[in-house]
């Protein structure tokens, strides 16, 4: 009887919004609940859970089911854009907003490459330093809400939403606005 060769798959996160698969790191799991049906939470738009106990990272995205498409479609890749930054993507994520023309004032080569370096570190039990753990989890709202803005971007171009959604959307991150998220009543409009 011969050796018997343990072959290791790594867990993959599939963010379909955004047209990604990556590899979900050591140290943490990612779920992705779909579209949620609930009458109860009509107005939630969808969210990305991040909880860290016990030495692990647990990602769990959702989205509610009863938003109209193209409002599911930015809010599903509002959440996938949450979770690439604490999945530890950013790198891999600027490329994919670098090829659709979405460019954040902040996000450049280093920051993406700094917080995905400290992701890592920090997700491996016994290695990561608070230096990482602060690099890694405490972005400012804004930072963390506008990666997520260019997720739902990214989603409503790869997916060829009506181009006077997308010029609107693309508009107010440009203009660094916050807002652009509660963008239902442009979407309505068309």
């Amino acid at each position: 009887m011969g050796n018997v060769i343990s072959i290791h798959r790594p867990e993959m996160a599939d963010l379909h919004a955004i047209g990604l698969q990556i590899e979900v790191p050591q140290g943490a799991t990612y779920i992705d609940r779909g579209d949620i049906i609930d009458e109860n939470h009509r107005e939630l738009w969808g969210s990305c859970i991040s909880q860290y106990l016990g030495g692990k990272i647990s990602i769990e995205i959702a989205v509610n089911g009863l938003l109209p498409h193209n409002q599911k479609l930015f809010a599903r890749g509002h959440e996938e854009g949450h979770a690439i930054m604490y999945l530890g993507e950013l790198d891999l994520f600027k490329n994919v907003t670098d090829s659709v023309g979405i460019h954040l004032h902040f996000m450049d080569k280093e920051y993406c490459t700094t917080h995905d370096r400290a992701t890592r570190r920090f997700l491996k039990p016994g290695y990561g330093t608070n230096a990482d753990f602060i690099t890694a989890r405490k972005k400012s709202f804004y930072e963390k809400e506008m990666i997520a803005h260019a997720g739902g971007l990214v989603a409503l171009v790869k997916n060829s939403v009506d181009p006077r959604i997308i010029d609107h959307v693309r508009t107010k991150i440009d203009e660094r606005d916050l807002d652009v998220y509660p963008v239902a009543d442009v979407i309505s409009l068309f």
